[in-house]
């Protein structure tokens, strides 16, 4: 038993992953600049695009990083590209994308959705080991009026019921030592 559940730890461990996280880099009225970045693990091979919401226009340029061989299509927000030695710089960001804004509304996470279509590495027999990748949002979230109000009304709730019983226990105090 011992033996087996050691051996299953081992096996977790090699595991290949990775997680990119999309960041917002800069934002004006007009424009908004996003980053991908490599959050944890390494890959060999990677793809990736952006999905974007009506409220997002044209992307404008997108810049990939030297360090492996990418090729960026500012078409569909595709990326795709390998790195032979392996990739697992956690510092810089795989791609920038400068993107158009229809609107001058704040960009939130709703807005902008980052999609890996491909990761992987090769296996030391040279075959290609294909992973899922975990993608974290970083964008604002979006903020709405009923999650404003639920928290309002919540809070009001909670104030009017403290108060209540505060009063009644004040009164109850008061009543009894006048007896």
């Amino acid at each position: 038993s011992v033996s087996v559940a050691m051996l299953v730890s081992a096996f977790a461990a090699d595991k290949p992953s990775a997680t990119l996280s999309l960041n917002l880099v800069s934002e004006s009225d007009t424009e908004v600049v996003v980053s991908v970045k490599l959050d944890s693990g390494r890959f060999e091979a990677i793809g990736f695009k952006l999905d974007l919401r009506e409220n997002i226009g044209a992307c404008k340029d997108i810049k990939t990083t030297g360090a492996i061989m990418l090729v960026p299509n500012t078409a569909n927000t595709a990326v795709s590209g390998a790195a032979v030695s392996g990739y697992d710089n956690t510092t810089d960001a795989i791609a920038t994308y400068t993107l158009a804004k229809k609107t001058a509304d704040k960009v939130t996470s709703d807005d902008i959705k980052l999609v890996v279509t491909v990761c992987g590495v090769m296996d030391e027999d040279g075959q290609s080991v294909k992973f899922d990748a975990t993608t974290v949002n970083n964008l604002p979230e979006k903020v709405t009026e009923s999650t404003t109000e639920s928290t309002t009304e919540s809070t009001t709730e909670k104030t009017t019921e403290k108060t209540a019983e505060s009063t009644t226990e004040s009164t109850t105090e008061k009543t009894t030592e006048k007896t």
